[in-house]
């Protein structure tokens, strides 16, 4: 406040500078509005006194702050001007502001984190940095996977990540490519070769003492070998995950190794999956987590308890799981087996109707992804994928059940039966993410 008053009075490069240091401040005291303002006014102060280097500063300090209110495609705007006015050494200021941006687009933005990748790499190739070049390729090749966009692109510049790591000895890239690698072969039905990449970034993780990269890699093997029944390899990664986490006392990723176990649990018909799953719920009601995994607990949890025959406790998971559905629409992605979970309690409630509409939905949204897949995909997509992807087994049993009638036992209707009536087929239904995992 002091620097500014004093400076008031000096010239537009000393005011622009006092007004560009209290706009960091309020970046590092989460004050983003004011910081907007205040960078601003400094980037005019800075164009009018023809100072190159202080415009871009403030181009980077606000990309930092549209970043760090996940404007992303805002923070790519401002890192285009900045570099539009840069030369060699300025470009060295811009990539760390480059880095992070994409760090957090890849998380929540993948159309963004693509652009912004693709910024990253033309800057770290100008610059001769070989870190942050194979960050970017890393960064491309899984967008490009995830979404089923040219794969073999994907494929080759994991290769080039990859070559470059091992170049520079930098263990937790190499460990990174190959866990994001094994994912996308999982994706593409590629069971034992995608378990054993993600093995082997483990293992690097492990080595370098990397425990939340260990975590992980265990529980994605726990996902893939969950979709194709390996329940004894996804109970032991979803278990082990869970060991480390809580020698590292961090809980965060448990909500999600747990239903992985649960899951697991329930394809070996062990009685512990019940404890695990609501463990899951609990952990996953946190108003910070994600309420995705948290329908995902309650639709296994609601399985688990009609295989103990208690359908009451199945339907009122079965009812918040819906209610969650209905209030956050915005953020829910809808899968079939939600539908299909809900098809059984509803018929082994007795309400045969509501479980046909049910399995109708859980079918038709099925082959609807099964079909965007397949476009994604391209020749990705042959038989063998096919029978992969209709082998995994949800969809096996959703497809049991619309095309032949056969029901898993649990779902069978019981004499004394609960009517299921408050469920409805209203619920919001949004499209598919793009993200194949």
């Amino acid at each position: 406040e002091q620097l500014t008053r004093h400076a008031a009075s000096l010239g537009l490069h000393w005011r622009a500078l006092a007004l560009r240091l209290r706009a960091n401040e309020e970046i590092n005291a989460e004050l983003y509005e004011p910081a907007l303002a205040h960078a601003t006014t400094a980037l005019g102060l800075y164009a009018q006194c023809d100072d190159r280097d202080g415009q871009i500063t403030c181009y980077c300090t606000l990309a930092r702050v549209s970043t760090n209110q996940g404007h992303f495609a805002m923070a790519s705007q401002r890192l285009t001007q900045a570099l539009a006015l840069a030369d060699s050494s300025n470009e060295v200021e811009i990539l760390p502001i480059l880095r992070r941006a994409v760090a957090a687009a890849d998380q929540h933005a993948p159309d963004q984190a693509l652009v912004l990748a693709n910024q990253m790499l033309t800057v770290s190739r100008a610059i001769h940095d070989r870190g942050a070049e194979a960050d970017a390729y890393t960064v491309l090749a899984t967008i490009k996977g995830e979404q089923g966009q040219e794969i073999d692109t994907a494929l080759s510049y994991f290769a080039q990540a990859q070559t470059i790591y091992t170049d520079i000895s930098q263990p937790k890239g190499q460990a990174a490519v190959l866990g994001r690698l094994g994912i996308l072969h999982a994706s593409l039905g590629n069971y034992q070769q995608g378990r054993r990449l993600l093995e082997q970034g483990e293992a690097i993780y492990k080595a370098i003492n990397n425990a939340r990269g260990q975590i992980l890699c265990l529980y994605r093997i726990a996902v893939i070998a969950n979709d194709v029944a390996d329940y004894a390899t996804a109970k032991a990664a979803a278990s082990h995950g869970l060991t480390i986490s809580e020698a590292q006392d961090n809980l965060y990723y448990n909500s999600y190794l747990l239903v992985e176990l649960g899951i697991a649990e329930l394809g070996l018909d062990e009685a512990a999956a019940r404890v695990h799953l609501q463990a899951s719920v609990i952990l996953s009601r946190a108003p910070s987590d994600d309420p995705d995994n948290l329908v995902k607990a309650l639709s296994w949890l609601a399985v688990a308890c009609l295989r103990d025959g208690d359908l009451s406790a199945a339907y009122q998971s079965c009812v918040e799981a819906v209610t969650i559905c209905q209030t956050q629409p915005e953020r829910i992605i809808l899968q079939h087996p939600d539908y299909w979970v809900r098809s059984c309690v509803a018929r082994a409630s007795g309400d045969e109707a509501t479980a046909q509409q049910y399995l109708t939905l859980a079918y038709e949204r099925l082959k609807q992804n099964q079909q965007q897949l397949e476009q994604r995909l391209g020749r990705y997509a042959d038989q063998s994928w096919l029978n992969y992807y209709n082998d995994i087994p949800v969809n096996r049993a959703t497809i049991a059940a619309y095309e032949r009638d056969e029901w898993p036992a649990y779902a069978s209707p019981s004499p004394s039966s609960l009517r299921v009536t408050q469920f409805t087929t209203t619920d919001v239904i949004r499209p598919y993410s793009n993200r194949l995992i």
